[in-house]
């Protein structure tokens, strides 16, 4: 006979709300270059170095949420 058990853990929340702030925690580091593009503002970056930036500052900033 099988018993099922429950497994919980806990992850991230997972919404979007935070990404203006965390966009501009990594523009105050100096490692965007902005220019116009067309009617607008491009941005320039280092994708692996934003990616990095991102996860240290997701873990820094977000909580966790039990699933």
């Amino acid at each position: 006979m099988r018993v099922r058990e429950v497994n919980r853990w806990q992850d991230v929340r997972l919404d979007a709300d935070d990404f203006a702030a965390l966009g501009g925690d990594l523009e105050a580091t100096g490692a965007v270059r902005t220019a116009p593009v067309g009617t607008g503002t491009g941005r320039l970056m280092r994708q692996r170095a934003a990616v990095d930036f991102a996860v240290r500052w997701l873990a820094r900033n977000r909580t966790t949420e039990d699933v």
